[in-house]
């Protein structure tokens, strides 16, 4: 249990191309829907330099996402002081996967460690990793797991956005 008011929720994977991105715009989607003004915050601890190809795998996210009428316009961001800053400001940091989790916790020395989920943890289904769909070896998505990608983060960020709204309600109560 959360017990402090949510007002910035951060999201980090390695490339912020695809999992923290769209968990990010599904997100934000649905807060703004339910009237929750919760800011919605994802970055990628990958240099830019490492997806030469970013601008073709943006637009395939962007695709994607209108298929299933979300109008948004992906960016990605990178690890930056910028960025590093922005986190700090977070009451929680959700992470694709154990690896994030841990490079996040060692990057962001006096950041509470509590306040730092994976996406499975936060929601209560364990610890795990949310798998990456970027194959390295042909430099594109695969096209299996991507697919799979949008149902999942959908099916996620409904879930924190459950937890979101109950935990600031249960914040607002207890404050009366």
């Amino acid at each position: 249990m959360i017990m402090k008011k949510i007002r910035q929720i951060s999201l980090v994977c390695y490339g912020n191309i695809a999992r923290s991105q769209v968990l990010g715009i599904y997100l934000k989607k649905f807060l703004k829907d339910k009237g929750l003004n919760v800011k919605v915050y994802s970055v990628g601890t990958a240099p830019y330099e490492k997806y030469p190809n970013t601008p073709e795998l943006i637009k395939e996210v962007e695709e994607k996402l209108k298929e299933r009428k979300i109008y948004a316009k992906p960016k990605r961001n990178c690890w930056s002081d910028d960025a590093e800053r922005e986190l700090k400001k977070s009451d929680v940091i959700l992470t694709a996967d154990k690896g994030r989790k841990m490079d996040v916790i060692s990057r962001l020395k006096g950041f509470p460690q509590k306040s730092v989920y994976t996406f499975y943890g936060f929601v209560g289904e364990g610890d795990k990793s949310f798998e990456d769909t970027y194959d390295y070896s042909k430099n594109c998505q695969d096209p299996v797991k991507f697919e799979k990608l949008f149902d999942e983060l959908e099916r996620i960020a409904r879930k924190i956005m459950l937890i979101i709204k109950n935990n600031n309600l249960m914040v607002r109560a207890n404050k009366k």
